[in-house]
Parts: structure tokens; C-alpha cells; sequence
């Protein structure tokens, strides 16, 4: 069940840049193009997840540890430069109304992540290069363009190609307080059916299903645990989330998304409502999403305060533990005692 959820998840947010009558579906589509060659500014995304599981039968200690995903929030702050390879991303994270932060530094080929509660550093160009047994550094960033064009760029292509003229629609012209200040925009609206969301994420499927051996080489090089460094049976994967995704029920889908004058989304929202059907004790019943994203400051210089950091501020890969919140020890406990369902 996680894995479907997750899925999911990960779909829409990969399409949640793309997205009419036929004017509009082209202002849309050369807007979203736009958008997505930006190579320096700021973007903000704010989630919002609420799990609603099946409690039946399970102890108060399974349900408290449940309750960590009964709603989940994060906050994202980005501020890139892709001409210098340059990016700061600031998180922030709210699991069951326990909160913590995390800052990601990317300068080049260096990749640093700040950890909470230990206020130290982690080197995640050394655990994608060490860890995941990549003999070449340089093939990593061939890998990361292959996923990009390959499979993310392929889940959008499929995401437009689903859309009638009907399903989009430009609405008035309003003004948006930005962090840019007062801006112009023009509404749009996108209303899709549940079988049109369907044939999304079973189209998705069939794009990891064709790039299979790259995805494997893709986990090997973003995974740094030891214990996931084994070969994953991506075909048994797939043919349980085709299961899983022919079950569910979409209840609610809303799409708005915002058009400056210059042509680039800078505000979006996504918005659905999920219902799994013959779930399991502790597995999850229904989910509510919710996702905010701005986009400010586009193609305009960015400042970088990159950390100084010494081997004292940087934890070794056998004490990364210390840097992860108490809740997730809970969290890893209760799922290696009943399994990934």
C-alpha cells in the first residue's frame, strides 16, 4: 500500500507543472515550456497530506504511530542557479504536529544536507558516490539527465496528451500579491474525470516499466542505505501498483493554475481526494492532497550563503543515524516489525 501511495504522490507532482478550448490548451502547454526552462530564481511549494487509515483491530501503540502520517505538512524553499549548478533548498516538515528542518547546499559537485536536532552536515555527494558502489562520479549526473528526459519528461508528454479542449479553461484576468510584488495573471482550470487520472498513472507505469534498467541505476545512486543496495524487483513492483491503481476511487480533482504576462506560471494548485478500496489493518483508506507552488524572482541573479565547513562539522556515514528525528525511529521500527505491505 505504501507503494501506490507513493506513487501517486509522485506523479502529480511531477505533472503539477504541465497542464484547454484549443487557445487556451496551447497558451497552457507554451506556458508550462516556459516555466520549465527557467534556469535561475526562487520556487515555493507547500504541502499538505491527510491519511485517513483502517484502525480496525490494530493496539493504541500501531494507531500513535499511525497518527505521525495522520496529517503531514511540508514547506519548500528553493533558490537555484542552473547556469552555475548552484541551488539552496530549505525544508521544512510536520509530521502529526512534531516539526523539523533541514537545508540541502548544492555548489557544483559538492552536496551537503544540514541535519536537525545534531546541527550537523551530511556529504551527500559522498554517500551517492561511495555508498551506492557508482565506480564513475561522472556517470551520475548521465543518469540524472537520462531519469529527467526519459521518464519525468515522458510522465508530462503523456499528462497533455490525455487532455481534451474541453478539460482546460482560461478564466478572468486578476492581479496576484507575489513575493515580486503586484502582478498581472490570467486564471486557468483544469477538470479531469477519475478514468482520465487512471489512464495517467497506468500510462506512468508503463514508462517505468520500459525504462526499468534505468530506474534501477537511478535508486542506486539517490540511495544510500546500505540495507536497499540489493537488486529491486521493479516487474513484481509494477504489477502490484497496476492492481492497486485499477482499485482506487478519485473522489475530488482540482486543478488553478496562474499565467504572468511574461508567460510563466506563478502560482499553482493541485488538489485531490483518494479512496482505497479492500485495505488492510494499517494500511491507508483515503488521502486528501493539497500542493501550493510559487515562482518568483525568474531569471534574475540569486545570492548563495554557502556554510565553511570543517571534517568536525561533517557526520561520518557510520553516525548518520544521530542526524534522523526520534519519530522516525518508531516509524522504521513499526515498519520492519509488520513488513512492506
Amino acid at each position: 500500500m505504501k507503494k501506490i501511495v507513493v506513487f501517486i504522490l509522485t506523479t502529480f507532482m511531477v505533472v503539477s507543472l504541465i497542464g484547454c478550448g484549443k487557445e487556451d490548451l496551447q497558451t497552457y502547454k507554451e506556458a508550462v515550456k516556459k516555466t520549465d526552462e527557467i534556469t535561475k530564481g526562487k520556487t515555493m511549494f507547500e504541502i499538505k497530506l491527510d491519511n485517513e487509515f483502517n484502525t480496525e483491530g490494530l493496539s493504541q501503540e500501531k494507531i500513535k504511530k499511525l497518527n505521525y502520517f495522520k496529517t503531514v505538512e511540508t514547506e519548500n524553499h528553493i533558490t537555484f542557479d542552473w547556469t552555475q549548478d548552484k541551488m539552496i533548498v530549505r525544508n521544512y516538515y510536520n509530521f502529526g504536529g512534531m516539526g523539523f528542518d533541514t537545508t540541502i547546499y548544492v555548489n557544483g559537485e559538492d552536496v551537503y544536507m544540514k541535519m536537525p536536532i545534531v546541527e550537523k552536515y551530511i556529504s551527500m555527494s559522498d554517500m551517492t558516490g561511495e555508498k551506492a558502489d557508482i565506480d564513475n562520479k561522472e556517470k551520475q549526473p548521465d543518469i540524472m539527465n537520462q531519469f529527467y528526459e526519459k521518464v519525468l519528461k515522458s510522465i508530462k508528454s503523456k499528462w497533455t496528451e490525455i487532455l481534451n479542449k474541453e478539460d482546460v479553461v482560461s478564466g478572468e484576468k486578476t492581479i496576484l500579491d507575489t513575493e515580486d510584488g503586484r502582478v498581472k495573471a490570467t486564471h486557468f482550470t483544469i477538470d479531469l474525470t477519475g478514468e482520465q487520472i487512471k489512464t495517467l498513472l497506468n500510462e506512468s507505469l508503463d514508462i517505468v516499466s520500459e525504462n526499468k534498467d534505468l530506474i534501477k541505476e537511478y535508486i542506486k545512486i539517490t540511495n544510500a542505505s546500505e540495507e536497499n543496495k540489493q537488486d529491486i524487483d521493479l516487474e513484481e513492483v509494477l504489477a502490484e501498483l497496476k492492481q492497486k491503481v485499477n482499485q482506487i476511487e478519485i473522489k475530488e480533482f482540482n486543478y488553478n493554475a496562474y499565467i504572468d504576462i511574461d508567460g510563466y506560471i506563478v502560482q499553482e494548485n493541485i488538489e485531490f481526494k483518494i479512496r482505497f478500496n479492500d485495505v488492510k489493518p494499517g494500511e491507508t483508506e483515503e488521502i486528501t492532497f493539497n500542493m501550493n507552488t510559487e515562482n518568483w524572482s525568474i531569471e534574475k541573479e540569486q545570492e548563495f550563503n554557502f556554510p565553511k565547513l570543517t571534517e568536525e562539522d561533517i557526520l561520518s556515514n557510520e553516525n548518520i543515524e544521530q542526524g534522523i528525528p526520534f519519530i522516525f525511529e518508531d516509524i522504521f521500527n513499526s515498519n520492519s516489525e509488520k513488513g512492506d505491505n
